[in-house]
Formats: C-alpha cells, structure tokens, sequence
C-alpha cells in the first residue's frame, strides 16, 4: 500500500493472512514458511519502525533517450578498464594495512 511517493506501508503475515482468507485459500497458515518482522513483534509496545531502503531520487540523463555517439561494447569496456583501476588502486591500500 502507497502511502506517498515512495513511502509504503510495511508488509506483516496479518495482512497477508487476511488477503489469503478473501481468496478463500484453506488454512491460509499453510502458506507461511516464516515468521512475522521485528516490526510486528515490537507493535504491541507501542514502538515505531522505519526501514530504509534505496534513495529515492530521479536523475534526468537516466531517462535520456538520444543517440550517443559511444557503442554500448565501447561503454561497458571502459565500465571494466575504470573498475580494474579502482581494484588496483585498492589492492595498494589493502596491502598497505596489511603491513601495519
């Protein structure tokens, strides 16, 4: 359930439970292979959750469709040439600490 832009209603096992029982599901119990979240645990203590997912953010270029002027090989090459840099220059630190 929504209950803003990308705020929604944490999912439990009661609401699950019921949506089964209007599906007329037999013993909707059945179908759980686990238990409820810390969340439902903690509510009856008049306690207060929030889990945090992913920024929610939209970024223009990601939704830019033009022609380039760069092959998709040529970008997901240069996504490799830059990430073993990174590893490199990581290893460096790595063995740095390891010495120390």
């Amino acid at each position: 359930m929504t209950l803003a832009p990308a705020i929604y209603k944490t999912l439990n096992t009661q609401d699950e439970y019921d949506y089964l029982e209007k599906l007329d599901i037999p013993n909707p119990a059945s179908q759980f292979t686990a238990g409820d979240s810390s969340d439902a645990y903690a509510k009856p203590y008049n306690s207060f959750s929030l889990v945090v997912e992913m920024p929610y953010y939209d970024e223009p270029r990601v939704n830019d469709l033009s022609m380039t002027t760069v092959t998709r090989r040529a970008a997901l090459l240069e996504k490799l040439d830059k990430g073993d840099v990174f590893g490199d220059w990581m290893l460096t630190r790595l063995e740095k600490l390891s010495r120390i």
